[in-house]
């Protein structure tokens, strides 16, 4: 019986170390991305920015949770990224290959581009970047707000969230109990109802 659950045990071990390793598309894709998103969110005037691990690991988690269309524009738009330093500083270079300056120019340039298209994939990518710089608890902190209580890595069900967690992300007083607007709080147009 001990044999068999050890059994169990490594082959469960050796299942989860396989999923772990990704091909090399992949690996190669995510390291893309995260590039992207800490060009177009880098550290500036004492507000940190984004740190490549961290986007890895963001960017692996948001590949595998986001919508196929999102997922679609943000893999094209650091892709082109990646790929359109000749059309925006006019070096025929990878961005990862160029200087600090240049890579600062060319991020952008890329986001302004006159092209909608090419604003458009930039904006996915620096949409996808400000969701994780937004989570970082030390941008937070850089901000005057207090980190997000740690959440579990798992599905949280319909509507069921963890005691006090809607109530530490959201501002106190906002929240209104089901049932009709606030009596006092104003409306759209400034009247309270």
């Amino acid at each position: 019986m001990a044999i068999q659950s050890d059994t169990v045990g490594l082959s469960a071990l050796r299942a989860h170390s396989d999923r772990r390793r990704s091909d090399p598309v992949e690996h190669t894709m995510y390291r893309i991305i995260a590039f992207a998103m800490c060009a177009l969110l880098p550290s500036i005037d004492g507000l940190p920015g984004l740190t490549p691990r961290s986007s890895r690991h963001h960017a692996r988690r948001l590949l595998t949770e986001t919508s196929p269309l999102f997922r679609l524009g943000v893999v094209a738009g650091s892709l082109l990224f990646v790929l359109s330093p000749l059309i925006t500083v006019g070096v025929p270079l990878p961005a990862f290959l160029l200087p600090r300056t240049l890579l600062d120019r060319h991020a952008n340039r890329a986001a302004s581009h006159r092209i909608y298209w090419v604003r458009q994939a930039m904006f996915l990518v620096k949409a996808a970047a400000a969701l994780q710089w937004g989570a970082d608890a030390e941008a937070r902190r850089a901000v005057g707000m207090d980190p997000y209580p740690e959440q579990p890595d798992t599905w949280l069900g319909d509507g069921e969230l963890p005691e006090g967690l809607l109530a530490a992300a959201t501002p106190a007083g906002l929240l209104v109990e089901a049932g009709g607007p606030d009596p006092d709080q104003p409306t759209a147009l400034g009247v309270a109802s």
